[in-house]
């Protein structure tokens, strides 16, 4: 498992391995689990049973107004985070209650899934973002550096800021603030 502890299915596996007809009890108790996005059980012969677990994937991280941290996953669903191996995600800088967290953060949770499908490198590196107006702000890792996007222009400043990262003198820009909102222009303070 990349993401997730497993020790709680390999429990469950324990606990049903001697049984009878164990495959669909097996299924139903897994997927039960709520970073389980759905699994196979088959057995390969008469003494190996063989379990596939597909895990839902991490998006980012959020805090509750009682400071838990939470998750929420690339399908959009809020989970506990109780069972996630790294905390390495980016953080939503923002306190949510986890039944509207989707709702609340819809536009930026889509912005995010779009920069982690397509610009993984701008994803691996952001520590936190937060929506403000129509602006996003990303603190970056390591650097503390701090993104300003216009949500309308993003498509064309990701591939600007994607090249900005590679460059081995990134550094340069620690705890500062790049603003990428206007056009032909980078502003750094």
């Amino acid at each position: 498992m990349r993401f997730y502890d497993k020790k709680i299915i390999d429990s469950i596996i324990a606990s049903k391995i001697n049984q009878k007809d164990v495959i669909d009890e097996l299924i139903s108790q897994i997927e039960r689990i709520e970073f389980v996005s759905y699994c196979k059980v088959y057995k390969k012969d008469s003494e190996t049973l063989a379990v596939e677990i597909y895990e839902r994937e991490p998006l980012a991280l959020f805090k509750d107004t009682a400071n838990n941290f939470w998750i929420v996953t690339t399908d959009y669903k809020v989970i506990s985070s109780n069972f996630l191996l790294s905390k390495s995600f980016p953080i939503i800088n923002d306190k949510i209650e986890p039944k509207f967290a989707v709702q609340k953060c819809y536009e930026l949770l889509s912005f995010l899934k779009k920069i982690k499908q397509d610009y993984p490198e701008v994803y691996n590196c952001t520590a936190e973002i937060k929506k403000e107006g129509s602006n996003f702000h990303i603190v970056m890792k390591g650097t503390r550096t701090n993104i300003l996007l216009e949500s309308s222009s993003c498509s064309e400043k990701l591939p600007l800021l994607t090249e900005l990262i590679r460059r081995r003198d990134f550094g340069k820009y620690f705890k500062k603030e790049l603003d990428l909102r206007m056009e032909n222009l980078i502003v750094v303070r």
